[in-house]
Parts: C-alpha cells; structure tokens; sequence
C-alpha cells in the first residue's frame, strides 16, 4: 500500500511541474525586467512565468495583486488589479444582478488591454461558478478569454 501510495504521490508531483511556467527573474530578459521596473517601482512579492512567447509577472502594490503581460521586446500586452467590488461599474453591476440572480460575486478584476478598459468577474453559485467578461459599458465580452 505504501509503494502505491507513494507512486501516486510521484505522479502527483511529475505533473504539477509540467504545467509550473514559474521561472527565476535571471531568466527573463532584462528589456521585460526593466520595462516592469519602470512602470511599477513600488511592486513586491514579484514572481515570473514564461507564458508561450510572453512573459507574464504577478506582484503587489499597496497590498493589491496585480498581473501584467510583457512580449520579449519589453512591451506591455495587458495589465490587471483586484478591485473591490463597489469600484466595479454600476451598470455591469446591475446587469449580473439581472441576468444572474442566484450567483454573487467572487472576484473582480480590472484588466487595461492597449488602452482598452475589461471587467472580469468570478461568480460563485450553488451548483457551479461563473468566470464573465465584461466592457465597461456593461456588454460581456466573449472575445477575450477569461484571465486567471
């Protein structure tokens, strides 16, 4: 019983590090490091993965999370922050009341993709939980895929 025990055990952990794209800040390219740098001079608990070709860093500022996506040029893709729920708008407020009655909210995420201003929300309901995207005006946005 033991060996199966700990053949489990070993599989468990063989494919936890298949999916970890955690990496040392020595291996992202001092362009993406830099251009993090400057634009969040005050982030701490910075940690690293290298998502495809982009390398994504989440981190905090004033006890806030945050997520931003770089290229390998240094460039910025798309940044995201917690927010508490009372700065969500109130019209997608309003809308999720609407359209899901029996869900409330979870988590919700400010996200600045090129200029482009995303609401993403976690809805927590009885029988299963909802991941949404919504412009600021309120519309779901079923183009961007949710950003965990």
């Amino acid at each position: 019983m033991k060996l199966f025990a700990s053949i489990i055990l070993a599989l468990s952990l063989a494919g936890c590090s298949l999916t970890d794209n955690d990496i040392p800040a020595s291996k992202v390219p001092s362009v993406v490091k830099n251009a993090f740098e400057q634009q969040y001079a005050n982030a701490v608990d910075v940690e690293w993965e290298k998502r495809k070709d982009n390398f994504e860093v989440d981190f905090e500022v004033a006890n806030v999370d945050h997520s931003a996506r770089y290229n390998s040029q240094g460039q910025i893709l798309m940044a995201k922050q917690d927010i508490p729920e009372t700065e969500l708008p109130a019209v997608i407020a309003d809308k999720i009341s609407q359209d899901y009655p029996d869900y409330y909210l979870d988590d919700v995420d400010k996200i600045d993709v090129n200029g482009r201003v995303l609401y993403q929300v976690e809805l927590e309901g009885s029988v299963r939980d909802r991941k949404l995207v919504y412009t600021a005006d309120g519309q779901e946005d079923t183009t961007f895929s949710y950003w965990d």
